[in-house]
């Protein structure tokens, strides 16, 4: 079971309809949450695109009625996640399918190709120094999916990640998480313990990382990276260090997600609401979640954790969280 079956196959049957509607209570299996300038924007397994109304929300249970929530469907044959970046909300879905929020809660089309079988997993937008202006956005997904955006997501190019000759079938692997450090560096993770680096976001050179190890994500902590995986795999390389510290969680539950933290603490989560935290000393501390629903997306807005859940979305505060 990978993060892909477990997280994007219950949101198959969206809907394709775009527009807006009324929704008596906006709930079941939510997949994926994004939060951008004080507004979450969270994707429902029923096809429901949900956007607060009010800025952040509160209570433990989210998902407690439409009066919360502006409700849209999705144009997404299907939904696979929802991204915020810098300029926008992006919807990934199956088929190439890249689509950006805009205010006015209407999609916008930037690239659909139907006869695709491959699905985006994740975007980002790609920094460059101080400037303000971003227009580069690279993409991951499945089956070796990698593509490349320079006009702020208007128009899309596939590109060829994969440059080690000996992996003779790149087309059975992907790729589900792309980030960009602070230093400017790029990391792409997917199967089979493999990420990738790159300076540029052009040039890209493969390493394997804990053996077989599956990697559904990665994050930047105190410099360093911190991969998480398919059971409970976990793998830290400080900034200054070549070798990479390998890890798994108590339980050897997978952690589908991870969110990081003012202070630098990273707060990982997975299946049976598997919740952990870990810190700059490379400890990890159980948490406790509130739930025992596989959680598969998280946001860290302010002193509380949102949490896409099997069970709807959910809250609890970080003071909440050791208790």
């Amino acid at each position: 079971m990978t993060k892909f079956l477990q997280v994007v196959c219950v949101a198959l049957g969206v809907l394709v309809m775009v527009g807006t509607g009324n929704a008596q209570k906006p709930c079941g299996a939510i997949t994926t949450v994004a939060l951008k300038d004080s507004q979450v924007l969270a994707g429902s397994a029923r096809g429901e695109l949900l956007l607060s109304k009010a800025g952040l929300l509160e209570g433990s249970d989210l998902c407690s009625g439409p009066e919360q929530w502006k409700v849209a469907t999705s144009a997404l044959p299907a939904l696979t996640n929802v991204s915020a970046t810098e300029s926008a909300f992006w919807l990934l879905g199956h088929q190439e399918g890249i689509y950006k929020y805009r205010v006015d809660e209407k999609l916008y089309e930037a690239n659909l190709a139907p006869e695709s079988p491959q699905a985006v997993l994740d975007l980002i937008e790609v920094r460059n120094g101080n400037s303000d202006t971003v227009q580069r956005l690279l993409a991951v997904g499945t089956r070796g999916l990698f593509l490349q955006s320079e006009n702020s997501g208007d128009s899309w190019e596939a590109r060829d990640l994969y440059i080690d000759p000996e992996w003779e079938e790149p087309d059975d692997y992907n790729l589900y998480a792309i980030l960009q450090l602070r230093s400017g560096r790029f990391l792409a993770a997917g199967e089979s313990g493999v990420i990738y680096w790159s300076d540029d976001g052009v040039e890209w050179e493969r390493e394997t990382v804990g053996g077989g190890a599956t990697w559904f994500g990665a994050v930047e902590v105190s410099g360093g990276v911190l991969l998480h995986g398919f059971g409970g795999a976990l793998a830290y390389k400080a900034a200054d260090d070549d070798e990479w510290l390998l890890k798994q969680s108590p339980s050897g539950n997978s952690l589908y997600t991870a969110a990081v933290l003012e202070n630098d603490a990273v707060i990982l989560a997975g299946a049976k609401g598997e919740l952990l935290e870990w810190k700059a000393s490379d400890e990890l501390v159980t948490l406790q979640s509130g739930t025992s629903a596989a959680i598969t997306d998280l946001a860290a807005p302010d002193d509380q954790l949102l949490m896409a859940t099997d069970e709807g979305l959910k809250s609890v505060s970080f003071q909440d969280l050791a208790d």
